[in-house]
Parts: structure tokens; C-alpha cells; sequence
């Protein structure tokens, strides 16, 4: 893949495009969204603040303009938490009394062929779990795709896939964790990468298996990371384990490197499970995500634990 051009001046991140009143038959509607929430539970915690950005694309041209854009941030009910507040920007003064109109992101997404996020496991769980009914079951039809674990980032010449980093490769600036400007973060990313767009859309329409990572030690996960899994913090123990959604051609070149990095045995990665064949609707959907115990209860797989030097660990068994 060609290595993007990394300017040495810096740079304000874009924050307009021409609008797009109507939309081509030769062009799609990818609507990004964020979110900022009160904390990393989707079952507990609330959303405070929605960014949405439409753009019509097509993949011969790229992004070809705007057609709808919208925030608002809503009151929790509750106070924020200093962490959050500290990340944010956001006060309970801020969000006191304030409210999404959901009807209107309903009529984005009504209009929206796609979706992607800059770590769908993490928006599209909240957008399901934290919204009313009729927008949970509008986000349930929509195809999702991910910029952050959807685009070899690294392949690409970059060491982080975090948002704020890769527009900072890019010599690009931005005031980050607030969900409009983390909106145009991601555009910018699809606008200067060339390829990063068709890459994102392809994958979307690519069969996926969804792979569940366990018996791994906290000394693994920066390994783990970098190959591009993420971590489910569930509430209990059998909740707990890493996953990837992974192209069925590039899964046997994956488990291998299981084999070899995580578990140190020719093999080993046979025996973890696997959902294959995960629609594009149902990608990064809480309906996509087993904990450890539903999947042992199938047989898959069990687990016996073992005591470490430097921690409880899990070793797989023959389930």
C-alpha cells in the first residue's frame, strides 16, 4: 500500500465540505458517527453527546460532499464524573436541561447506506443499548464499519490507531473528545489517505469471523492490541476476553500468529471459538458479542485455571 505524503506544517482539521441537496444513482451515503458517554459501560452509562456527519460518496471519486451534519449533547440525569469532565470538556452546567432530538438522527439514518464509527465496538453497543427503541431499531438494519480496526492503519506506515494520533502523523490538529469534531477527525482521515475509503466500504461487504481470544496474560495485551484486537470488560469473569472480527482469507495468517506469540504452541488456537459468517448488520452489534459462558455452555471450548508467577490465568482446554 502507498505510504501517505506527511506534511511539515501543521494544520487546522477541515470542517466543511460543499452540500449535496440530492444524491446521485451512482453514489452511497456514509453517515459517521460519535459519541461521548459517561463512562465505558453500554448497560449502565449514558450518552451525553452525538456527533453525525453524512457525506456522499462513490468509490471511483471519494468523498463528493456533505449532506447532513448534526450535534447535541443531553442531560444523564446524574453528574459527570471528573475523568469524564476532564475529558470531555463537558460540565453538568453544560448538559443541564439539554436533549438529542432522536427523531432527527433518525432521519440521517434513514437516508444513510452505511455507518462506521472510529471504534464501532464501542458506539454502535451504546446506539443500541442507550437510545430509544425506534433508533435501536434502525441501527440494527444498518451496515456497519469500523476506521478504527477497519483500515491496516499500520500497513500504512502508522504506529497508533488512535483518531487524535493519526491526524497528528498527518500534521493535523483538532480539539478531540467532542463528538462533531471527532466526526471530521475520521473525514479527514478518508479524505487523506488515499484508498482508506474503499478499504473501509470493501471490508463492510467482506465475510467476517468474529474470534474470541482467552487464556491470556495482562503482559499480552499490548501485543494483542497491535494485531488489532479489542478487549471486552464484561461484568464477570466470563465476560472477559479479547476479539477480532477477521477476513476469512487473513484468519489462518492470525491464528498462526497466535500460535506463535500468544500461546507458544503449534495448534493452540484450534481450540478457541469462533462465529463465522457475521453480517455486516451485525458487526460490532451486541447481538455479535457471546460472553465466555454462553459459549462454553456450547461446548466449544473450557477453561481450567492455573496459578502464575505474576497473576491467575486461564488455560484452554479441549471442550
Amino acid at each position: 500500500i502507498e505510504q501517505p505524503y506527511f506534511p511539515r506544517i501543521w494544520q487546522d482539521i477541515p470542517t466543511a465540505l460543499p452540500e449535496i441537496a440530492s444524491v446521485r444513482t451512482d453514489t452511497k451515503v456514509l453517515t459517521i458517527i460519535d459519541l461521548e458517554t459517561t463512562g465505558l459501560n453500554f448497560k449502565t452509562d449514558k450518552i451525553i453527546e452525538i456527533g453525525l456527519i453524512s457525506v456522499a460518496f462513490n468509490l471511483d471519486e471519494g468523498i463528493l460532499g456533505l449532506r447532513h451534519q448534526y450535534t447535541a449533547v443531553q442531560d444523564p440525569g446524574e453528574s459527570l464524573s471528573g475523568k469524564i469532565q476532564e475529558i470531555t470538556g463537558l460540565t453538568d452546567v453544560d448538559l443541564a436541561g439539554k436533549s438529542i432530538d432522536w427523531h432527527h438522527v433518525m432521519n440521517i439514518l434513514m437516508q444513510s447506506d452505511y455507518v462506521a464509527c472510529h471504534n464501532s465496538g464501542f458506539d454502535r453497543k451504546f446506539l443500541e443499548a442507550a437510545t430509544p427503541n425506534f433508533i435501536q431499531a434502525k441501527i440494527r438494519q444498518l451496515p456497519f464499519g469500523c476506521t478504527l480496526n477497519g483500515i491496516d492503519w499500520k500497513n500504512r506506515g502508522f504506529l497508533s490507531q488512535k483518531l487524535v494520533d493519526l491526524n497528528s502523523r498527518l500534521k493535523f490538529r483538532y480539539p478531540a473528545h467532542r463528538a462533531l469534531n471527532d466526526c471530521w477527525a475520521t473525514i479527514n482521515l478518508l479524505q487523506q489517505i488515499r484508498g482508506a475509503l474503499n478499504e473501509l466500504i470493501a471490508g463492510i461487504h467482506q465475510d467476517k469471523t468474529l474470534i474470541f481470544v482467552t487464556g491470556t496474560t495482562y503482559k499480552q495485551s499490548t501485543d494483542l492490541s497491535s494485531q488489532g484486537f479489542s478487549y471486552s470488560s464484561g461484568e464477570n469473569e466470563h465476560d472477559k476476553y479479547w476479539y477480532k472480527y477477521e477476513d476469512v482469507t487473513t484468519l489462518p495468517a492470525t491464528k498462526r500468529w497466535l500460535d506463535r506469540v500468544i500461546y507458544k504452541e503449534e495448534g493452540s488456537s484450534d481450540r478457541l471459538s469462533c462465529i463465522e459468517h457475521i453480517s455486516p448488520c451485525d458487526r460490532y452489534s451486541i447481538r455479535a458479542n457471546f460472553s465466555i459462558a454462553q459459549l462454553s455452555s456450547m461446548s466449544i471450548f473450557s477453561r481450567t485455571k492455573q496459578k502464575t508467577e505474576d497473576r491467575d490465568e486461564y488455560k484452554l482446554g479441549h471442550g
